[in-house]
């Protein structure tokens, strides 16, 4: 029931391909993913998706998986499905580098699903053994507020990051408490941005994390949800 997009573009021309087989419901957050990328370096890609028993976003998993030499310029967009399945979620994961690793992911929501429910893991390796993982988890409610952001950064210098997100007492998400953990052996700087519009739901709010080491890698994280934007955003 999904629609699939995935596109790279990089100096050698690599050819991808993608398999999609769906368990017994037939919706995107039931099925298997595989993607394969071969070239003449002989790159792979595997994505695979798997949702819980509610059917709705805040049940799934999402992993995927990148491993070269080289590393060029990939994308994916995932969208479709019908309302209330993970088919109405946007995620979004650009990687660049050279030595400039840039990653960005982007994750929103439909209009039924709970965000605050799902697991977002994703993985990069390279030729430097930068190896990044996401995870976000929530409490029972639901709510986007009440879920725990951890993000972990391990390369060369084994550098550890470590991000958790906590909430105030009125549940919502510009209430939270924003806690930020780095270790390293040469002192990188970190920012945090978050804000949110004014409706004090989930789907208003940015998140904005920033890393920046001395091969000069940055990490953007920008998470929104629903119909709405905050005022000034596109």
């Amino acid at each position: 029931m999904c629609n699939l997009t995935s596109q790279l573009t990089d100096d050698t021309m690599r050819t991808v391909s993608h398999i999609q087989t769906g368990g017994p419901t037939g919706a995107l957050g039931m099925c298997n993913l595989t993607s394969q990328l071969t070239d003449d370096t002989m790159h792979n890609e595997s994505h695979v998706q798997t949702k819980g028993p509610t059917g709705i976003l805040g049940m799934c998993n999402l992993t995927s998986q990148l491993t070269d030499g080289t590393m060029h310029n990939e994308s994916h967009v995932q969208t479709g499905g019908p309302p209330g399945v993970l088919g109405m979620c946007n995620l979004t994961s650009q990687l660049t580098d050279d030595t400039m690793h840039n990653e960005s992911h982007v994750q929103t929501k439909g209009p039924t699903g709970v965000l605050g429910m799902c697991n977002l893991t994703s993985q990069l390796t390279d030729d430097t053994m930068h190896n990044e993982s996401h995870v976000q988890t929530g409490d029972p409610t639901g709510v986007l507020g009440m879920c725990n952001l951890t993000s972990q950064l391990t390369d060369d210098t084994m550098h550890n990051e470590s991000q958790v997100q906590t909430k105030g007492p009125t549940g919502v998400l510009d209430m939270c408490n924003l806690t930020l953990q780095l270790t390293e052996d040469t002192l990188h700087n970190e920012s945090h941005v978050q804000s949110r519009g004014p409706t004090g739901v989930q789907d208003i709010c940015n998140l904005t994390s920033q890393l920046t080491d001395d091969t000069m890698r940055t990490v953007s994280h920008v998470q929104t949800g629903g119909s709405h934007r905050c005022p000034g955003h596109v």
